[in-house]
C-alpha cells in the first residue's frame, strides 16, 4: 500500500508562496538608463558643436569662417554666414541678395545682377533672416576667391565693415 500524501490547495485569499522577482530590483534598469541617456547628449554634442555642424558619416558642413549660399526653393539666392540650431529654422546673419538689374537701355539677352545689403529696403528688415529648413534647397560653403565673397569684401571697406 502506497502511504498517501496530503495534498491542500491553497483557498482563493492565501497568498501564494513568493517567487523571486525575474528582473531583481529596478537599480540595473536605471543605471543602463542614465548611461544611454548621457551617450546620447554626447552624440548630439559631437554632430551639433556650435562652431561647426558635422554630417553624419564625417562630412564637414558649414565653416563659420566662410561665407555660404542658400538657395531656397522659390528660386531666391541669399549669402550670409549660416547656422543651423536643432529647430526647424536656420539663422542667415549678414546676409546679401541677387537683385536683377534693370536697365532700359540694355539690349543685351544676358541679364546683369546686383548684388544688395539686407537692410536698406523700404520696410528696414534686420540683417538676420530666419529660414525654414524645409525651404532649403542646399546651401554651399564658397571660396573666398569667388566674386561673390570679393564683392562683399569690397562693399565692406567701403562701408566701413557694415
Amino acid at each position: 500500500m502506497i502511504p498517501q500524501q496530503q495534498f491542500r490547495r491553497p483557498t482563493p485569499y492565501e497568498d501564494p508562496a513568493p517567487y523571486p522577482s525575474p528582473r531583481g530590483s529596478g537599480i540595473p534598469l536605471l543605471i543602463l538608463l542614465v548611461l544611454l541617456f548621457g551617450l546620447g547628449i554626447g552624440i548630439w554634442s559631437i554632430f551639433f558643436r556650435g562652431d561647426q555642424t558635422i554630417i553624419p558619416g564625417g562630412s564637414p558642413s558649414v565653416e563659420s569662417g566662410k561665407w555660404q549660399a542658400v538657395f531656397l526653393n522659390g528660386g531666391q539666392v541669399y549669402f550670409g554666414h549660416l547656422e543651423f540650431g536643432g529647430g526647424e529654422y536656420a539663422v542667415l546673419k549678414d546676409v546679401y541678395y541677387l537683385r536683377a538689374a534693370t536697365s532700359l537701355q540694355s539690349t543685351s539677352s544676358q541679364a546683369g545682377f546686383d548684388l544688395v545689403k539686407m537692410g536698406g529696403e523700404l520696410h528696414g528688415p534686420e540683417d538676420t533672416v530666419y529660414l525654414v529648413k524645409s525651404s532649403m534647397l542646399f546651401w554651399e560653403n564658397l571660396r573666398p576667391d569667388s566674386r561673390v565673397v570679393q564683392t562683399i569684401a569690397g562693399y565692406m571697406a567701403r562701408s566701413g565693415g557694415q
